[in-house]
């Protein structure tokens, strides 16, 4: 039997040595989805997308740079923020989320894949949620409890995070101070979390069990 195949967009990069554009990846990504029991797989030319979608059976969004505020109606407020900004990044991440939605395909959104999720919604990115670094206890509920109990503590990768949640979202991880870190949808295969369970930053052992989850749903959905 064919393992569910995942497909991750990977992040433009550029080598200032040779000139060249570069496509590159976190290899935790590839390996959380492989020993989740998926066949990763990276989308390479967002002029492919749609056949990506169509022979790929879920879509894994990860970390990166902040999204673009005109993506959620809004601009540019902190001008320091302009330099990790990725155009081509935004375009391939939505072009892909919004096919995968279409199709009832899973998607997972790590980090900033959640915001993305979150967006394309037609939620919004809370710009400044504290300090990046800075731990947090999380109440979990729902689907996130039952996977991994009732709380979580993490360090933010991020100075910014999910804002007013989109359509369809319910929040499954909620901070202290009511920041919202998990996100699933009421009624598809959604999910998105702030913190990374393939690289946790407090230096613990890496968690699978989100990927798992995950590559499951892929391998059920037809």
């Amino acid at each position: 039997m064919m393992k569910p195949r995942i497909l991750i967009a990977a992040e433009d990069s550029f080598d200032p040595n040779t000139g060249n554009g570069n496509i590159v990846l976190c290899k935790e990504y590839s390996d959380a989805v492989y020993h989740a029991g998926g066949t990763p797989l990276v989308a390479l030319d967002i002029r492919t997308a749609k056949e990506y979608a169509d022979v790929t059976d879920a879509l894994l969004l990860i970390g990166g740079p902040v999204i673009h505020p005109a993506k959620y109606g809004s601009v540019v407020r902190d001008f320091s923020y302009l330099g990790g900004f990725s155009g081509t990044r935004d375009n391939m991440d939505f072009a892909l989320a919004k096919l995968f939605l279409a199709q009832g395909k899973p998607i997972l959104g790590i980090g900033r894949g959640a915001m993305v999720v979150n967006v394309l919604t037609g939620g919004t990115v809370n710009e400044s949620i504290g300090e990046k670094g800075a731990e947090t206890e999380d109440t979990l509920s729902g689907q996130m409890e039952k996977l991994l109990g009732k709380t979580i503590t993490f360090k933010r990768s991020y100075g910014w995070g999910i804002g007013r949640l989109g359509e369809g979202m319910q929040p499954e991880a909620v901070a202290p101070d009511g920041t919202v870190d998990a996100i699933v949808h009421k009624e598809k295969p959604v999910w998105g979390v702030v913190w990374h369970p393939e690289h946790p930053d407090d230096g613990a052992a890496p968690d699978n069990r989100l990927y798992e989850m995950f590559v499951s749903a892929a391998a059920s959905a037809d």
